[in-house]
Formats: structure tokens, C-alpha cells, sequence
């Protein structure tokens, strides 16, 4: 399992087991499972994002699930 250092005000916590993406919102103390359809692809653009000043880790979670990229389980 592989958690993400992540700073959010969307989201509280971000893991990753395998194709497994658990996501738990700020607004929330529900955890979602959502299935990564291409993990890799997933990891690599979520790293980007964190690593970037400018990036919004809520903005590319919602952008991920809008284009299937993540898949609600």
C-alpha cells in the first residue's frame, strides 16, 4: 500500500493498493474505493500534480473520475 503525502482542502487522505485508490474527502469521514483503469498512467500524472506548486490534487481526482480514469467500486 502506498499513501500519498498530499496537501488538499478537498481531500484528507490518499492510498493506493494495486489498481485500489481510496480517497477520503474533507467533507467526509467516508472512504470512497475507486479502480484505477491504468495505474501507471494514474501514479505518474498524481505525482505531477503533487509535485507542482500550482497543482490541485481535488481538481484532478474529480477530472480522473469524469474520464474514467478512476471507476467508483
Amino acid at each position: 500500500m502506498r499513501n500519498f503525502n498530499i496537501n488538499s482542502t478537498a481531500i484528507s487522505t490518499l492510498s493506493m493498493d494495486g489498481e485500489q485508490v481510496s480517497v477520503q474527502f474533507t467533507s467526509s469521514d467516508k472512504q470512497y474505493t475507486f479502480r484505477a483503469a491504468d495505474p501507471s498512467t494514474f501514479v505518474a500524472d498524481l505525482e505531477q500534480v503533487i509535485a507542482d506548486p500550482e497543482g490541485s490534487v481535488g481538481s484532478y481526482i474529480s477530472s480522473a473520475r469524469k474520464s474514467d480514469l478512476l471507476v467508483e467500486v
